[in-house]
């Protein structure tokens, strides 16, 4: 069980929820991509500031994490067509590590795996695809960008509770931290490029 997520514009988005057959044809492009890398530009954040300040701003993200630097290796990709991540298994101990809960729910923390909008009947194998308008992600996006946050995630792994909790994908060790932690990090990095770009996300569970 695999957690996807694309980048589409606001345009594209309307497009799929007013004929959602679509959908389909999107997440299997998202899973053909090879594994790239992704960064943001000074342009890009400075548009998305409305200001000047974007390569200060890009500093200031890159030396948190919020975005991979020039030499730090991704599973973001950025191509002509599509902007895509996968969380590969590492979804589960993502989402609980934000909410604290095994089961899906849609508060804050809840709706950043498993929340969103369910778009078109075709069933993935986990359920049909579901999207985040623009403004959610940059809602979204802000709340993963808060400093103290990868912080508190860490505190809350704790590998024998996560085994008897039945966390995806199972068999919890101390030294999966760092591997959940980077899924982490790259899904902060993706929706604040989302943000940045002004374009919505669809996610699924294939």
């Amino acid at each position: 069980m695999l957690a996807r997520f694309v980048q589409v514009s606001p345009e594209e988005l309307a497009d799929l929820v007013a004929d959602p057959s679509a959908v389909p044809d999107l997440v299997e492009e998202a899973d053909d991509l090879p594994v790239g890398m992704l960064t943001l530009s000074d342009t890009q954040l400075a548009d998305a500031t409305g200001g000047t300040h974007g390569s200060a701003l890009l500093e200031l993200m890159v030396r948190r994490g919020l975005v991979p630097s020039d030499d730090e290796p991704g599973d973001m990709l950025e191509t002509a067509e599509r902007r895509t991540l996968s969380l590969d298994k590492a979804w589960h101990g993502i989402h609980y590590l934000l909410s604290g809960r095994p089961e899906p729910h849609l508060d804050r923390w809840g709706r950043v795996i498993l929340g969103g909008t369910e778009i078109g009947e075709d069933d993935f194998g986990y359920g049909p695809a579901r999207y985040f308008d623009a403004d959610e992600v940059a809602e979204i996006s802000a709340d993963l960008g808060r400093p103290e946050l990868e912080a508190e995630l860490e505190d809350r792994f704790d590998p024998t509770r996560m085994t008897a909790l039945a966390i995806y994908p199972g068999g919890w060790r101390s030294g999966d931290c760092e591997w959940v932690l980077d899924g982490f990090r790259q899904l902060r990095g993706f929706l604040a490029d989302a943000s940045a770009r002004g374009a919505a996300v669809v996610t699924c569970l294939v």
